[in-house]
């Protein structure tokens, strides 16, 4: 990345001019006392150009004195540097992510930009502004910081022989499907993914915005060939994925997100029988006391196992290409009511 490690404009001490518009005060007021969250909340029922400005924030209204090191690395790798940003109005750190390919002389006019800013979902990586820096032409989405990239957690997993608790996959899975349906029922599309455009924040999900999309197909291959013999019946391959429409699309990659945390309970040893069949391995250390959290989220020591039910349910995500979303959703939802 070349030229300063930060946005010029966000590294500038702001300086408030001595006299504001109405509209200005009235958004410096209301983003003070209610967060940039309220603000977009406040503006969601204005329509066409004036939603679009109320959205706009200058850059001098944000300060970088930090980095999140991993955030920036991990956006910059598919062209997003990101940063960690202290807003001086409402006096709260964000997550400043540069969109790539974006002026901000035409921002107002970009349809599909703003496509992608609007949306707001528990589990999307929701722009709540966005920032604009004339003097470096650049772009970026103001967002709610996310903890960490669900990859890191699971390579941090790995290292210390733990895996997800089986009540935090099925909401995991839930949350996957209602934030793809929310998009769906927006107009919305995303791309297959994997780990890579996955965070967390607390001990829930959150899928990445296509703004700041990161480009990197899943490979079946990339998970230990035991592990496809637990998921699918036997004699059944699944190498490819199954393009017959954008829901199984959708299916396949949540069944990719949970199967590689499902491999983490496998702890390196092969868990299947002779014959092939799916078998549990007995659980190591994984009683009640061994409990733990890690970014709020429960793990237990590995090898362990996790219920046929769950198995079977991602196999079908995997190689059903009529599977439905709501229908893995509404069953993922039955599961942790039962559970709760």
């Amino acid at each position: 990345m070349t030229g300063p490690p930060y946005p010029t404009g966000m590294l500038r001490a702001y300086r408030p001019s001595s006299v504001y518009k109405l509209q200005e005060l009235c958004r410096r007021v209301l983003i003070a006392n209610f967060t940039l969250t309220g603000w977009k909340s406040a503006t969601q029922r204005l329509s066409g150009r004036a939603r679009r400005e109320a959205a706009l924030i200058p850059s001098s209204h944000f300060f970088g004195c930090s980095v999140n090191f991993f955030l920036l690395a991990e956006f910059s790798k598919s062209g997003h540097p990101s940063y960690q940003v202290k807003c001086l109005l409402d006096q709260t750190w964000y997550l400043a992510i540069r969109v790539q390919d974006r002026r901000p002389d035409r921002i107002l006019e970009d349809e599909e930009f703003w496509r992608w800013a609007w949306p707001v979902h528990r589990h999307l990586l929701s722009a709540l502004a966005v920032a604009v820096d004339a003097p470096s032409s650049s772009v970026y989405i103001i967002t709610v910081l996310p903890d960490d990239r669900l990859e890191r957690v699971a390579l941090e997993l790995a290292a210390s022989a733990l895996c997800v608790a089986e009540t935090n996959l099925w909401k995991f899975l839930l949350q996957l499907c209602s934030v793809l349906l929310y998009l769906e029922g927006q107009g919305l599309t995303v791309e297959p993914f994997d780990f890579c455009n996955v965070y967390l924040r607390g001990n829930d999900i959150v899928l990445n915005n296509r703004l700041v999309w990161t480009k990197r197909r899943f490979e079946a291959t990339s998970l230990p060939a035991c592990l496809w013999s637990l998921l699918l019946p036997p004699g059944e391959k699944c190498t490819t994925l199954r393009t017959g429409s954008e829901a199984s699309a959708n299916a396949f990659s949540v069944a990719a997100v949970l199967a590689q945390l499902v491999s983490l309970s496998l702890g390196g040893k092969d868990s299947l029988s002779p014959r092939g069949k799916r078998t549990a391995v007995q659980p190591s250390g994984s009683s009640q006391s061994d409990v733990c959290r890690m970014h709020g989220v429960e793990v237990i020591a590995s090898p362990s196992h996790y219920s046929e039910r769950l198995l079977a349910t991602l196999g079908e995500m995997f190689c059903n290409s009529r599977i439905a979303l709501q229908e893995v959703r509404d069953m993922a939802n039955g599961v942790c009511e039962s559970s709760a």
